[in-house]
């Protein structure tokens, strides 16, 4: 893959990720009554585009620091709810763990991009 073609694929997915997100997000309203966020696609299109835009200018691998933060804080959050609350309940645990995960996302993004346009 061409570094110009990188840059741009890692510009537009997010874009097209939130896009995607709103429409599934309007279509399940219209036939249900399922309550879901329109960035819900948003945390692993943005470690794509992380990787992708930081591919084009030859920074290997750095998926794998991000995936490092979100395990390391669902480990600790997961022993925080057990040992402190005594109280684990999955489907609170991974809507956090999935909030947290678009946090870093975000972060790790914002961070390469500003590194990109740098160069």
């Amino acid at each position: 893959m061409t570094a110009k073609l990188a840059m741009t694929l890692g510009l537009t997915l997010p874009w097209i990720a939130v896009i995607l997100g709103l429409l599934i997000m309007i279509l399940l309203r219209r036939w249900g009554d399922h309550r879901l966020r329109f960035y819900f696609l948003l945390p692993p299109v943005l470690t794509i585009a992380t990787e992708l835009l930081a591919e084009s200018i030859k920074i290997p691998r750095t998926w794998a620091y991000s995936l490092i933060a979100v395990c390391t804080w669902a480990l600790l959050y997961a022993v925080y709810l057990v040992y402190v609350k005594n109280d684990l309940v999955l489907r609170e645990f991974f809507s956090k763990l999935w909030d947290f995960y678009l946090v870093i996302a975000l972060i790790w993004y914002g961070f390469i991009l500003i590194w990109v346009s740098s160069h």
